[in-house]
């Protein structure tokens, strides 16, 4: 999908009116380039499916005939039959505003939701479809009318099951949930639609459940009542069933225990993990709304476990929170979601913060069952004493099985584990920089990653690993001044904190970094020097040095120690060498040590001018860490030069052609 996206972008361009001619003719060249580099790729891969959909997407913007895109469809479902890639980019070009019509458009998406294969996720073609047809239609009678026909709004129901147990922290769930709203715009059309298909069949579970839907929109309790107890009679008990029932007795107000024990019954039955979280958090609503926020509260703890990045749990605690008095807690609920990666909220968010600094909280209760501890908020100096001071609540655990979780490689949990600390210890820095450690690393997401390490270095100012990989990050990002200023800040402090030497020599050769690509060499070179005197073992500032001194060579070799070549090997010794440094830059990319792994691949180059992997791993660095284009396009090209048989390299080198600048 990356290049359908980057396709529709590039297509979008091409239709602005505030384009020259000379940019729309480097838009139709991009788009010839990227073609020729991923042709390439797929004649060298042949068993690989991602070319052959990218090529498939292209076949839309490049006005190729069907056959052509018919031709690259069938290639990429050959090798894999459940590429959605390939599925959606072929939807887009049956579509009636590209070469197709409604009814080829509707054909396909069926053919493609009752696909027998081991990836199941071709179904998603017809989730796709219906949003499509839907969003051209737009509100009103025809496309409720389009939604509501029964094989239509079967179809659609059985699509989000399967999504909602398939992938339960899809952010594109909404996306898809929001079709079922749209059927039940109006719920006086929607009971009439399912009641003609009931009184044909009163069996038919998804239009009963539909109507249940409508009737409850309509505030038709009695009605809706009457159908869950049918609805039970045919399927039983069922966690649809059993939240319904709970919610119309809640809105009723008449029998809240009853009420809370059909919802657990709900809990308890139902296998998708995302009704789950929503069942509490439903339930969460009621209770708030009803006063009741020790209860609301605990509902709303108990969604957050279900899913620790869901933003309206968070939201709706924070409001309990603040009507028992405690302002704090709902304040760190708030911070959580102006931190998450999803951001859904975070203006809703920054409203309340605002808004709960701005005027007095009830009281604080202290005792009996309607109160909720909170954790203190004390500021951790460094990550040890984060640790073997414990956090209160019994979160202590969570940072360490986070951490656990992050050496083990398994990141997600270990991410879910980190927002749970923070959750309940704001100011834990340490969690803070894990947090940054997996944007960084493993999102490859360095703007996300400095407001991480940005907040953990404010709240333990003396602890420099934080610094150091604040300013790795903002030197990915090209803010050298910044990076500068903060590193300058900590170096020239008169009351510098004892730190080992090894990292204050990491902090030079980092200021010394950022010096060099603002132009000031002798700076730079001061830096290097610095930092080889507190880390002898820094071959990098040593290079640096060899490479920017005006000395001479044989005077830079008396005054630094730099390891010689190996000689033993039966190969060249700088070929030798070179294999070496390839696997060191690698490793460092893979650590994020950006800087460290530029290093070794230049060097590698250096050593062996034909090391076509060094100029590649090059271009992928400047690509995808700094995202210079131009840069990367070049190393990609001499890659190629070097060994044209690789068809990753094409593949990469297609992926810049899709950057246009206006």
């Amino acid at each position: 999908m990356y290049f359908l996206e980057r396709a529709r972008f590039l297509d979008g361009a091409n239709k602005s009116l505030l384009l020259s001619e000379q940019q729309r003719r480097d838009f139709n060249q991009f788009l010839l380039n990227g073609r020729a580099n991923l042709e390439k790729a797929a004649e060298l891969s042949a068993s690989d499916p991602g070319p052959f959909a990218a090529l498939t997407a292209l076949s839309i913007h490049l006005k190729l005939p069907r056959a052509e895109m018919e031709k690259w469809f069938q290639r990429a479902v050959d090798i894999d039959p459940g590429w959605l890639a390939a599925y959606r980019a072929k939807l887009l070009y049956l579509s009636p505003w590209w070469y197709g019509s409604d009814q080829m458009m509707e054909q396909f998406a069926r053919n493609s939701f009752n696909l027998e294969s081991s990836d199941v996720s071709t179904y998603v073609v017809y989730l796709d479809y219906l949003k499509l047809r839907s969003d051209r239609l737009g509100r009103g009678l025809q496309k409720e009318q389009f939604l509501l026909a029964p094989e239509t709004y079967q179809m659609m129901s059985k699509g989000l099951d399967r999504y909602l147990v398939d992938y339960p922290t899809s952010s594109a769930i909404n996306i898809y949930l929001d079709l079922k709203e749209r059927a039940l715009d109006d719920p006086y059309v929607a009971i009439a639609s399912f009641s003609d298909t009931l009184n044909n069949s009163p069996d038919d579970v998804d239009s009963r459940k539909g109507r249940i839907l409508a009737y409850i929109k309509n505030r038709q309790f009695r009605e809706a009542e009457e159908d869950l107890v049918y609805l039970e009679k045919l399927q039983g008990k069922t966690g649809f069933s059993r939240f319904h029932l709970g919610s119309i007795v809640f809105q009723a107000g008449q029998d809240l225990e009853r009420a809370h024990l059909l919802i657990d019954d709900a809990i308890g039955l139902e296998s998708s993990g995302y009704r789950r979280k929503n069942y509490y958090y439903q339930r969460a609503e009621f209770y708030r709304q009803l006063g009741r926020q020790p209860e609301a509260i605990a509902d709303y703890s108990a969604a957050i476990d279900q899913d620790i990045l869901y933003e309206e749990a968070y939201y709706g605690r924070a409001q309990s929170l603040h009507a028992q008095g405690h302002l704090e807690g709902g304040l760190a609920d708030l911070v959580i979601i102006k931190s998450s990666i999803r951001g859904r909220m975070t203006t809703k968010a920054r409203s309340l913060i605002n808004a709960y600094l701005k005027k007095p909280v009830g009281h604080v209760a202290t005792s009996g069952s309607e109160s909720v501890r909170l954790p203190s908020n004390q500021l951790s100096l460094t990550p040890e004493k984060e640790i073997e001071s414990g956090l209160d609540n019994g979160h202590r655990e969570f940072l360490i099985r986070g951490l656990r979780r992050y050496y083990e490689n398994n990141i997600e949990a270990a991410r879910r584990d980190f927002y749970r600390v923070i959750s309940h210890e704001p100011d834990n820095a340490k969690a803070y920089f894990m947090l940054g450690e997996i944007a960084a690393q493993h999102d490859f997401n360095q703007v996300e990653a400095c407001v991480f390490y940005r907040q953990a270095y404010r709240l333990a100012p003396d602890t420099p690993d934080y610094l150091i990989e604040l300013s790795r990050c903002l030197y990915r990002q090209r803010s050298f001044s910044d990076a500068i200023a903060l590193l300058s800040g900590f170096i020239n402090d008169p009351e510098l904190p004892a730190i080992e030497a090894v990292l204050l020599g990491q902090m030079y050769f980092l200021r010394g970094s950022c010096l060099e690509e603002s132009g000031l060499i002798p700076e730079a070179v001061e830096d290097m020097q610095k930092a080889l005197t507190h880390d002898p073992e820094l071959k990098a500032a040593a290079l640096f040095i060899r490479d920017h001194s005006a000395e001479t060579k044989e005077e830079t070799e008396t005054s630094l120690v730099i390891a010689p070549l190996s000689t033993t090997s039966e190969f060249s010794p700088r070929e030798a060498e070179a294999a070496k440094l390839i696997k060191v830059g690698r490793q460092q990319l893979l650590e994020g040590d950006i800087t460290g792994a530029k290093v070794s691949f230049l060097r590698v180059i250096r050593l062996n001018p034909e090391a076509s992997s060094a100029y590649h791993q090059l271009g992928r660095l400047y690509f995808e860490h700094e995202q210079n284009y131009e840069k990367a396009r070049i190393y990609y090209s001499q890659a190629i030069d070097k060994d044209d048989g690789v068809a990753h390299y094409y593949f990469d080198r297609a992926a810049i052609h899709f950057f246009f600048k206006r």
